[in-house]
């Protein structure tokens, strides 16, 4: 099955004259060579704002798409710097058992049209709808369509909420987003918390529109939405979580796994999240430990090290643990805060290393190492730490640490 699936994305991206590039230099290179040197630094530079700029919502002001989609040739090479990440997540979806045959797919922020065309194959017998409000994306996906001679697929040019509104479909089988959500609302700045499980119980969310649109083009409960976003910690994938779960859209914790890529030389890891209007019975929490322990049931009983959710359930699972001191570092302008803490218990020592934007690591040591465990923890703090950027606090107790 794996060669089977391989072998029908490997066709469809050589079709198509898509590539992988997960090199940075390799893809300016060949985005140069093939485009030429104007289009390579406007691109560049045009990236370069939008990486520093503080609003993520994509705007008429914001050019990267409508710049990168100017031509298919262009939209399609542009691509192979993420192409990595639509492989894996083609992969993923071609063996996913979805409850029912679609008849009726919707792709939200689709682009250039790649998965969607590629949904488009896999389904002949489905009508496909693909939206985006960048008018080059939707124009380069409608030339896809043409060259692969797709008639069961449509694209509009649209914002999502507006279409929502007005559209005279609202019996999808399947809807799908990827990379989309941080586009369209912020869910990356909740991150305010030391704990996941707290972070989670201190939520106060009402229903968002965006997703209470999804819920309401989704043919009934069986139906099924599909997302993988660019969700960067442990704590805004339970944000995502209790978003869907406030318009009675339930992740099926079972299926949920993670899609990993390389991309611009770094690597990515984002959830695959499968929803519906079926009640799993299971808690966001709960079903993130179970997402994490799903193809590593030996880190349950022994670890050397673990991290995110794992390592803050495995610290409070410890029994007759002992705090022996740590340190935290403040920085001034970001809000941000690192905790680095030793623990022990009557077998081992542990390094916790944790912050309050969900991030989480636990290691543990011999009990004849907890020197070198705070000779690491003086060693980090210099490295990282400025006395013009950042305020360090040691603490010797809970209570001292509670009250910074």
């Amino acid at each position: 099955m794996t060669e089977i699936r391989t072998n029908k994305i490997f066709d469809y991206f050589q079709q198509i004259g898509l590539t992988i590039e997960t090199d940075s230099n390799e893809f300016w290179n060949k985005i140069e060579q093939i485009h030429g040197k104007d289009i390579k630094y406007q691109l560049m530079d045009s990236m370069k704002k939008r990486g520093t700029s503080d609003d993520r919502k994509f705007s008429k002001t914001d050019s990267i798409y409508e710049l990168k989609n100017r031509t298919l040739s262009l939209s399609i090479d542009f691509s192979s710097a993420t192409a990595d990440f639509t492989k894996g997540f083609l992969e993923w979806f071609i063996e996913f058992p979805l409850p029912v045959s679609p008849k009726k797919i919707l792709e939200i922020g689709c682009d250039n049209g790649i998965t969607t065309c590629f949904l488009a194959l896999l389904f002949p017998e489905a009508a496909i709808i693909g939206i985006d409000q960048s008018k080059n994306g939707i124009l380069c996906a409608q030339q896809l369509a043409n060259l692969l001679g797709l008639t069961n697929i449509t694209f509009v040019a649209e914002d999502f909420l507006a279409y929502s509104k007005h559209s005279c479909i609202c019996d999808f089988d399947l809807i799908i987003s990827l990379k989309t959500m941080h586009e369209m609302m912020t869910v990356q700045a909740y991150h305010t918390n030391f704990s996941t499980n707290a972070f989670i119980n201190k939520l106060t969310l009402t229903s968002d529109p965006i997703v209470h649109a999804i819920k309401q083009l989704l043919k009934n409960e069986k139906s099924t939405y599909i997302s993988c976003e660019r969700f960067l910690t442990v704590q805004s994938y339970a944000y995502w979580s209790e978003l869907l779960r406030k318009s009675q859209l339930f992740i099926d914790w079972e299926h949920a796994t993670i899609n990993h890529s390389t991309a611009w030389n770094q690597a990515e890891k984002m959830p695959i999240f499968i929803a519906n209007g079926t009640n799993h019975e299971c808690s966001t929490y709960n079903g993130l430990l179970q997402m994490a322990t799903k193809y590593d049931d030996s880190v349950i009983d022994s670890f050397e090290r673990v991290t995110d959710i794992l390592a803050e359930e495995f610290l409070n699972n410890i029994t007759k643990k002992a705090f022996l001191g740590g340190t935290q570092i403040s920085w001034q302008n970001s809000g941000e805060k690192l905790r680095l803490e030793c623990w022990k218990d009557t077998t081992s020592a542990y390094l916790h290393k944790y912050n309050n934007l969900g991030n989480s690591e636990l290691r543990k040591f011999p009990l004849s190492e907890i020197d070198e465990i705070f000779y690491e923890i003086e060693e980090y703090i210099a490295e990282i730490a400025s006395p013009y950027e950042t305020n360090t606090d040691d603490y010797e107790t809970i209570v001292e640490r509670n009250s910074l």
